[in-house]
């Protein structure tokens, strides 16, 4: 389907967000990342709806969003209907829920467009009574990122102050076009240094596959397509054993649809770990450091988040929290996400290539045709006892 200027504006804008996220996050940690840009997106992107002044001009420049807010409102509707067109067979969930306190109510307009734009739900509830409130948004949360994510909040986190939680949930599930066969799964070395190694379980399959050289990267790449979708499991590997890290730094301000872009068929002995684990990350100082510091402060502008009769009362995002699991085995590759914000008062055949996946590596969750991952990461060790369960 073609994209108006608008929605591929939108989609580029939200790519650049995707890898600022991404090397925040991993330069934070020298563990596996997994994260989904478009969960923290939608969140913040709802958010800044009820934003103003240097607040909302924070949110849009670290977004990098248009200026106005009723287009931007637009594009992510228009950009919803993208994604879904692009999920075909595979499993695709994107839900945002507003929990409200009892007895505020949010600003019609703002309640509208979340609603119609965002799609998002809207539910009171009581955080002086904060086990139920957290039984509420957790079962939410598991129902919609099929039981990988049960326990997304502590009743400890809602106090007295806490006026409202933005919630977004996301989940992924694809078989994928060849799938591995479980009886060619071999251990193997997988370097996590130099010369150190681990014991890891490989899936192996020679076949056909979109592959390409990425020279300016000093990577090479692979595109392993899910089964009756446009959406697909891409690789990045660096060209040297330690160069994730130089990897990293040069996807800085990369566009990744030109990855897939670039891929021709050629016939790949693919060597890929499975891999299963989970990340959780409070994203307070990563936002900050991308240039979000304004609406942690008591000055933040979200005056635009409650209703006119509540003007006066001062509103803060006191914690933004962001968890992902993903799972690649032999079948494809299941994934799910939360993000929350809450808001507060104050050697084979010669004719083949090998992609031998030995070495900590990039990857992405993404479409050709949008430019923003739905999911990306870097695995630096490999979990080896893992077993389908898909």
């Amino acid at each position: 389907m073609a994209s108006s200027k608008h929605e591929n504006e939108l989609s580029t804008g939200l790519s650049k967000f995707a890898l600022d996220l991404y090397s925040e996050c991993a330069h934070s940690s020298d563990q596996n990342v997994v994260i989904s840009p478009l969960s923290v997106a939608n969140v913040l992107t709802l958010l800044s709806q009820a934003a103003n002044g240097k607040t909302y001009d924070e949110l849009r420049r670290a977004l990098h969003l248009n200026a106005d807010k009723a287009v931007i409102a637009h594009q992510f509707a228009e950009f919803s209907k993208q994604i879904e067109d692009c999920i075909g067979k595979a499993n695709l969930s994107i839900v945002n829920q507003i929990y409200v306190q009892q007895g505020m109510m949010l600003n019609s307009d703002y309640r509208d467009i979340a609603m119609k734009n965002f799609g998002a739900g809207i539910e009171p509830v009581d955080f002086d009574k904060p086990h139920e409130t957290a039984q509420t948004i957790n079962q939410f949360v598991k129902e919609k990122t099929m039981g990988k994510i049960p326990n997304a909040v502590k009743p400890e986190v809602f106090g007295g102050n806490t006026c409202v939680v933005l919630v977004n949930a996301i989940s992924f599930k694809a078989n994928w076009c060849r799938k591995f066969a479980t009886g060619s799964t071999r251990t193997g070395d997988f370097y996590i240094s130099e010369s150190d190694t681990t014991q890891v379980q490989y899936m192996t399959h020679e076949s056909y596959f979109n592959y390409t050289v990425l020279d300016e990267l000093d990577a090479t790449a692979l595109q392993i397509g899910y089964k009756e979708s446009e959406f697909s499991f891409v690789v990045i590997l660096p060209n040297t054993r330690l160069g994730l890290s130089e990897l990293e730094s040069r996807l800085k301000n990369y566009d990744l649809s030109k990855v897939i872009n670039r891929m021709s068929k050629k016939l790949v002995d693919v060597k890929l770990p499975r891999f299963k684990y989970e990340y959780e990350v409070q994203l307070n100082s990563i936002l900050q450091k991308m240039g979000m510091s304004e609406m942690f402060k008591p000055k933040a502008d979200l005056q635009g988040m409650l209703d006119p009769s509540m003007a006066g009362l001062p509103l803060i995002v006191s914690t933004v929290l962001h968890k992902a699991v993903i799972e690649v085995n032999e079948r494809g590759t299941e994934a799910t996400a939360f993000t929350r914000a809450d808001v507060y008062r104050c050697a084979r055949s010669s004719d083949s290539i090998n992609f031998n996946v030995d070495h900590p590596f990039f990857f992405f969750i993404g479409s050709a045709t949008l430019s923003t991952p739905v999911f990306c990461g870097s695995v630096h060790k490999p979990e080896a006892s893992i077993r389908p369960r898909f």
